[in-house]
């Protein structure tokens, strides 16, 4: 990932943001009120969401490649 291309890493920081921007909207404010308090906001819809979701995503694209049902 170290060598994207800039335009897949602008379209990668634009969806990114647009995260930020919902899980903001979605947050009381008060788990607001620290860097430490929003860091482990971040981490938890890393742990819970995001990452879950890019999981699924590039398994289910790696089984269509592949031709694998099973996932192996």
């Amino acid at each position: 990932m170290d060598n994207l291309p800039l335009e897949e890493k602008q379209e990668l920081d634009y969806h990114v943001k647009h995260i930020a921007t919902i899980v903001y909207r979605n947050t009381e404010p008060e788990k607001l009120k620290s860097f430490e308090d929003i860091e482990l906001l971040v981490r938890e819809q890393l742990l819970t969401n995001v990452g879950p979701a890019m999981m699924e995503k590039i398994f289910r694209t790696e089984q269509r490649s592949s031709g694998s049902l099973t996932g192996d």
